[in-house]
């Protein structure tokens, strides 16, 4: 597959990995942003390399999620210098994708935040139902914690 973005400096080599047909656009974006040929061509590289690195893993495009970049990252440290820009990269492709609807939004849990006091202006976070029924799967971890590991401490409530 060759690259149909107008800077094909920025990859000499085939797409591949479940990224490929995002890559060119990716660039593009960049690109729109204002950032520079050289930062769009290193960034480039590494979600081209990302990309490669998800197909040895065999992870499919709609389950990516910031778990893969961490693994990857780590898989990166071990063959070549990591830059410090890489994980801002990354989160970008995945904000990028989230974007384009080619992978799930984040889940979000939701508080509800009432004022308490008036000055200066406190509130009282509570979870709503969809946080409150996360608490059934932190319990079970906690409850699991506290029989096969010596000296977890479980906090009130999650001691049910």
């Amino acid at each position: 597959m060759e690259p149909s973005f107008s800077h094909s400096w920025s990859l000499q080599c085939v797409l591949e990995g479940p990224l490929a047909s995002h890559i060119s656009s990716f660039t593009k974006s960049l690109e729109d942003q204002g950032f520079s040929q050289e930062s769009s061509h290193v960034q480039t590289r590494l979600v081209a390399d990302f990309s490669r690195w998800l197909k040895q893993t065999h992870a499919a495009l709609p389950a990516i999620t910031g778990e893969h970049i961490a693994r990857y990252l780590r898989y990166r440290a071990r063959h070549r210098r990591r830059r410090s820009s890489d994980t801002c990269v990354l989160k970008r492709l995945l904000d990028f994708l989230r974007h384009q609807g080619a992978i799930e939004e984040l889940p979000i849990v939701s508080v509800e935040a009432k004022p308490y006091q008036q000055r200066p202006v406190r509130y009282a976070y509570a979870l709503t139902a969809k946080g409150k029924d996360l608490g059934n799967v932190l319990t079970a971890l906690a409850r699991w914690g506290k029989k096969h590991i010596r000296g977890t401490i479980v906090a009130p409530e999650f001691r049910r």
